[in-house]
């Protein structure tokens, strides 16, 4: 039996940011001493095991200690140095974690993605949640028709809106949906490196961008897919790793994994 696709609400943004800063500036050594820590700054500490879990979900924390991976150490920099990215870069790894080679894990991160296909496909409107659970549970049902129970709850499309509306620009109210006019060059790139990694295609190699891949990467980023090429433009300019070839057909090539904190 795979995993539940339910987005546990419980982990909400600003617990998990809460987290990493303890973590980063205090490097506790036990659970009793990080909900300690995080209770004398006055966070509440009720479902801390829901944002470890969490962590380690997506990567960002080691399973049985309180020591940030690699991934982790990256999301502190970002968070010290360039907080207006840090909701961002955690929103690509939650869309990104489920895998269809592995489709009973993680599937959670399905879910969010779905959530996330959704709303883009509003372009801009109100958002109703029962309407988009109902949609959710329709593209499950589809996907997954072996599928002996389905477990989504209202609570579930919290989970997920209570991360889109961190994101800056914003996109979402809390009540109003609208694709974003633009978004942080380094989350389209994350995109880029992403599909690399979905296609199988090397470093140094150039990846066509075709129309498909252009709304995937515009799903991901909750923009129009109409100002994807100025944000890779302006990726182009600011990171020499990039670039962008154009002429017959639309093609990009990352030379490396792309480095978020190469200037911080």
């Amino acid at each position: 039996m795979g995993d539940s696709f339910h987005v546990r609400y419980q982990a909400t943004p600003e617990a998990v940011q809460a987290v990493f800063r303890v973590l980063m500036f205090k490097a506790p050594q036990s659970i009793k001493e990080l909900r300690s820590t995080l209770e004398a700054l006055g966070e509440k500490t009720g479902t801390l095991d829901e944002q470890l879990t969490r962590m380690r979900k997506l990567g960002l924390l080691e399973s049985k200690s309180l020591k940030l991976t690699k991934r982790g150490q990256v999301c502190a920099q970002i968070l010290s140095n360039h907080p207006a990215l840090f909701f961002d870069l955690l929103h690509f790894y939650h869309f990104t974690l489920w895998d269809a080679s592995k489709p009973d894990i993680n599937r959670f991160s399905w879910t969010y993605r779905t959530v996330c296909k959704h709303l883009w496909e509003l372009t801009s409107a109100p958002v109703n949640n029962r309407t988009l659970l109902e949609r959710v549970i329709a593209d499950l049902l589809e996907q997954f028709p072996d599928e002996p129970s389905v477990s989504l709850s209202d609570g579930t499309i919290r989970g997920v809106l209570e991360w889109i509306q961190k994101l800056e620009p914003p996109v979402y109210d809390g009540e109003h949906f609208e694709r974003r006019p633009f978004a942080p060059p380094e989350l389209a790139l994350l995109a880029i490196d992403h599909l690399y990694s979905c296609q199988v295609v090397d470093y140094g190699e150039l990846l066509a961008l075709d129309d498909e891949a252009f709304k995937e990467i515009a799903v991901l980023c909750l923009v129009d897919d109409g100002v994807l090429s100025g944000m890779l433009k302006e990726a182009e300019k600011r990171f020499p790793w990039f670039e962008i070839q154009a002429g017959w057909g639309y093609f990009v090539r990352l030379h490396q994994p792309p480095n978020l904190t190469e200037d911080l």
